[in-house]
């Protein structure tokens, strides 16, 4: 015949005789407590049971009435068994120890059936661990830091050609041949800084995937921005207008930074005003037809070209800055 017990946890069972008999040894039962047949739903007495006696129909007075048969308790640590062996070909995780630990604090509970996937088990082994070594990005940042140097020259010369083409205007229509020297001369610069510009932002580009994995090196595989994405972010429309500087922050803060720099704020604001600046310059250039609207467009591009050379600045101190506190901590880490 089985047998109900009635927990401070709920019903469990059904047991055996034999079980219930264990159960008095281990000191988890005593003879005078209540248990239930699992046929017949008949109150009988845990020595009864054991011995075979018949039982009387239960009411709810004699098994739900007085409260539960008894209360469970943990087993003392030292009595607690090895945890339950993990389906998966590698050591039991965490989460199987925890599932096996619950298991022993609660005997009558029937087997868990919470079993940790192999895909569960990949997902956390990424996390606590640098998915590269470090490696200083001193020739990354000083390439970086000319070629954005080289783009801030490039930048200086447009805005001296931009204010001889308004002085050229000024006057009212200049002779075909002053135009044709001016348009040339204007578009050898305008070349001059795309080309410049894009040097330079494949450098810095490849300076920020240095860093990221550096930060991640120097903070134990904290980042939740990795290097592909800290790149990539720069590329998606909408979201590069503040992904980008969400990574910048995690990689000063990965770094060993408490706080992060003013300099960083500074620069992506300065960023994103340069940049609606700059759709807004290319449009009004697309729609010149008369003087007065080439005045205009020449106007706010004095304003686009400034914040540009502002934005350039505050990123070569940040890759100098950046670069040198990552090597700085790296030699403390022995890294």
């Amino acid at each position: 015949m089985a047998f109900l017990i009635q927990t401070t946890n709920g019903t469990k069972g059904p047991f055996s005789p034999e079980q219930l008999q264990a159960f008095v040894d281990a000191g988890k039962l005593r003879n005078d407590h209540k248990v239930r047949t699992a046929v017949g739903n008949r109150v009988i007495t845990v020595g009864d049971a054991i011995a075979g006696t018949q039982a009387a129909p239960a009411t709810n007075a004699d098994m739900f009435g007085g409260g539960p048969v008894f209360k469970e308790e943990p087993a003392p640590p030292a009595q607690q068994a090895a945890p339950a062996r993990a389906v998966t070909s590698d050591e039991p995780s965490p989460l199987s120890k925890a599932a096996a630990a619950d298991e022993e604090a609660h005997p009558f509970a029937p087997p868990s059936a919470k079993v940790e996937t192999r895909t569960q088990r990949r997902g956390q082994r990424g996390r606590g661990r640098a998915r590269f070594p470090y490696r200083s990005a001193k020739g990354r940042a000083m390439a970086a830091t000319i070629t954005l140097g080289a783009s801030g020259l490039a930048t200086l010369i447009g805005i001296f050609t931009t204010l001889s083409q308004r002085s050229l205007f000024s006057d009212g229509y200049p002779s075909e041949s002053a135009v044709e020297a001016n348009d040339q001369q204007l578009m050898m610069v305008t070349v001059l800084q795309i080309v410049v510009w894009l040097v330079a932002l494949i450098c810095y580009l490849m300076w920020v995937n240095r860093v990221n994995k550096n930060a991640d090196a120097l903070s134990n595989g904290s980042l939740e921005i990795k290097s592909g994405w800290a790149v990539g972010w720069y590329f998606v429309p909408i979201a590069n207008l503040w992904k980008p500087f969400t990574s910048m922050k995690e990689i000063f803060l990965g770094s060993g930074y408490s706080a992060v720099p003013p300099i960083v704020g500074i620069w992506w604001t300065v960023w994103v005003i340069q940049s609606l600046v700059a759709r807004a310059v290319d449009r009004m250039y697309r729609n010149v037809d008369d003087i007065p609207s080439l005045m205009a467009a020449n106007g706010l591009d004095l304003v686009n070209m400034p914040l540009f050379l502002v934005a350039l600045g505050c990123m070569v101190a940040m890759v100098r800055q950046l670069t040198a506190t990552q090597d700085e901590n790296a030699q403390i880490a022995g890294l």
